[in-house]
């Protein structure tokens, strides 16, 4: 069934949409919505608090490209588990940025299609809720 989620607004007046989620069942962290993300993007903070090891970054090294055009290196992984109050998906693609990239501001990162692809995705700013719905 669906499952509401309640949202953040960015205190900047910002458009962005923003949710508590726990990784791997251990790191909670603030990630912004991001349909136009491909995959969930971390933090550098947010990996070294999954323990990840960042420091041989030519291994699985991948190149993004921010919002604003920028780009970034990030360490690919995948994540055992992201899970958005009881909503859970194991197995999450996801990258580790390797700069502390400043755009991100108060967030931990992005939570991009690699996780909201598994769902009908509705968001209510009026009522600040969001609606996942697993596909089957």
């Amino acid at each position: 069934g669906a499952k509401q989620i309640n949202i953040v607004r960015e205190p900047d007046g910002g458009k962005g949409m923003i949710v508590e989620v726990l990784l791997n069942n251990k790191v909670k962290v603030n990630l912004v919505l991001d349909t136009g993300a491909s995959i969930v993007i971390l933090s550098r903070k947010a990996g070294i608090e999954l323990g990840i090891d960042l420091s041989d970054i030519k291994k699985d090294a991948i190149e993004m490209r921010l919002a604003d055009g920028k780009k970034t290196m990030g360490k690919a992984i995948i994540l055992d588990s992201v899970k958005i109050q009881d909503v859970e998906v194991k197995n999450v693609m996801a990258a580790i940025m390797l700069d502390q990239v400043p755009t991100i501001g108060i967030t931990e990162g992005l939570l991009g299609m690699s996780f909201l692809s598994k769902f009908n995705l509705k968001t209510d700013l009026k009522s600040m809720k969001m609606t996942l719905e697993k596909l089957e």
